[in-house]
């Protein structure tokens, strides 16, 4: 039998091209790398707006739950809404409180309240929340987190300019799908804020009007409403640049034209076209 002679020269040379063939060269190492940054690029977009319409999902789940428990303090207190605001004619401090919407709702919110000793910091639960927030104490140097509370309630529903104690009735709308109840208000998520209105640009309490309606779902042109018969839906529509001291923001018009609450409040003012929804419940067309 014959064996052949194998030279240290060729082991080297076997050796070397074993090496070569089972590596990467820079070439590809870099190559590959510049596919999965393309991907990445590709796919976080998807997943960013995958994100924003989960948390839309959300909101829009918490102000059904909201609707339900209105619909149930309606049965309870004879057809009439609690006040959106503690409105000071409302005496003592302790029925004030009561009455106001965000704490008269508490009792029919199937979640664990979080209790509070002031009069600022209430039983919040994060149903009365947009999910933005994991909590309403997430701006710091704000009483009571107060900053970061996202839903308002129609201010028309209580007397905004003054005098007797406004108390509305569900019988007394006639197209209560298209009222608004309560919506998403501008907080300190909103690319735009109030300049001046409030602290810090942000709409701190519990009540609102047109221009309180915070745009944060959808393209930031969005926001997530609780109409009077308890149905909740997102409503786009046009928008109106509002300039407030020095700054501007972004909301919708006011349902009626004029600047402030005496005006629109008159007889003869006109209705906005570009608002579709209905604010005031005691002027809607029957």
């Amino acid at each position: 039998m014959r064996y052949s002679r194998i030279s240290k020269c060729d082991l080297d040379i076997s050796h070397h091209s074993r090496v070569k063939t089972n590596g990467f060269t820079l070439v590809e190492l870099l190559t590959v790398i510049g596919i999965i940054a393309i991907l990445i690029a590709i796919l976080l977009p998807a997943l960013n707006a995958a994100r924003r319409q989960a948390r839309a999902t959300v909101c829009l789940s918490n102000l059904r739950v909201i609707g339900q428990s209105m619909s149930i303090y309606l049965v309870d207190n004879k057809g009439t809404f609690p006040q959106p605001f503690q409105d000071g004619d409302i005496s003592p401090a302790s029925v004030r409180s009561a009455m106001l919407w965000f704490t008269a709702l508490d009792p029919y919110l199937n979640r664990n309240l979080k209790f509070g000793t002031g009069a600022v910091d209430r039983n919040y639960t994060l149903i009365k929340q947009d999910p933005i927030f994991a909590s309403f104490g997430e701006q710091t140097g704000t009483t009571g987190g107060n900053g970061s509370r996202t839903y308002k309630m129609n201010s028309y529903f209580g007397n905004l300019a003054g005098g007797a104690i406004k108390w509305t009735k569900v019988a007394r709308i006639s197209q209560t799908t298209n009222v608004v109840l309560v919506f998403d208000g501008i907080s300190q998520d909103c690319v735009v804020r109030l300049p001046a209105l409030t602290s810090g640009g942000i709409m701190t309490n519990f009540h609102g009007d047109e221009q309180a309606v915070g745009l944060r779902h959808g393209k930031q042109d969005t926001a997530n409403v609780l109409f009077a018969d308890s149905h909740a839906e997102p409503v786009r529509q046009d928008r109106t640049l509002f300039s407030n001291a020095t700054s501007e923001y972004n909301t919708w018009y006011f349902e009626y034209v004029g600047a402030t609450v005496a005006l629109r409040a008159l007889p003869t003012a006109a209705r906005e076209p570009r608002q579709t929804l209905f604010w005031d419940p005691e002027r809607v067309p029957r």
